[in-house]
């Protein structure tokens, strides 16, 4: 067994879906490791969070929909600008839903906390993110950003050209976390789903767009000028712990 465990391993151990063998060769490495205990630790409190979290936005979902509707998506670790994850100052408002019936949600780490991100939330530099999202039948999604630094990308997919494409039928959780940078002040995802792939250039010229409007326009502006069947938004302050 390598020196630390991987991802995939602790998650299957949390789980419970190890077989019997595999499972007895991974208590006894954590026994032995207090770093791979410690990430068992963080992994189980995070499933507890997922447990009690998923009723309720199930819940939600068959509010009217002028409620908006709060689900979720993991994205692929990438190190870039973003907002960051502390407790809520401010009252709860739900993520934007535009239009359509696709869902997104964002999962917080602070530290050994991990929650949902709302709308409004306060986050700092170092925290990390990870979406969940349900398509509703639309086939592809693309996640990206504008900071109050100016930037404006990708996240999913991070560093590519167009949408990704998903099973428009199931609840998709893609691996890992986005680790925010030290770039302060409002920030805002969005969450773009669609029936054919969106080009990623459109996206980051929509970006830039808000961008040049500065902070005010960060905070106000809840969509981007493109062809997607759905969007959804989440506004976020990042500021020094």
């Amino acid at each position: 067994m390598s020196a630390h465990l991987s991802r995939l391993a602790i998650d299957v151990f949390v789980v419970g879906t190890a077989s019997a063998l595999e499972a007895r060769r991974l208590e006894k490495h954590i026994a032995d490791c207090e770093r791979c205990r410690d990430r068992v630790s963080s992994a189980r409190v995070e499933r507890e969070v997922l447990s009690r979290e998923v009723p309720r936005m199930r819940a939600m979902r068959a509010r009217p929909a002028r409620l908006g509707w709060l689900r979720w998506l993991l994205a692929p670790t990438v190190v870039a600008s973003a907002v960051a994850v502390a407790l809520l100052i401010r009252p709860w408002r739900p993520a934007v839903q535009i239009k359509g019936g696709a869902a997104f949600q964002i999962y917080a780490r602070h530290g050994d906390r991990v929650f949902p991100v709302r709308d409004g939330a306060v986050l700092a530099p170092k925290d990390q993110l990870r979406f969940v999202a349900e398509p509703a039948g639309l086939a592809y999604l693309l996640v990206a950003y504008v900071d109050g630094a100016g930037a404006a990308n990708l996240y999913v997919p991070f560093g590519g050209d167009q949408s990704v494409h998903l099973d428009p039928g199931a609840r998709i959780e893609l691996p890992g976390s986005i680790v925010l940078d030290s770039a302060l002040g409002p920030e805002r995802v969005f969450a773009l789903f669609s029936r054919e792939p969106l080009r990623a250039d459109d996206v980051r010229r929509a970006l830039t767009t808000i961008a040049v409007g500065g902070a005010s326009s960060i905070r106000t502006s809840a969509t981007l000028a493109v062809a997607a069947e759905s969007q959804q938004s989440v506004l976020f302050e990042k500021t020094m712990p």
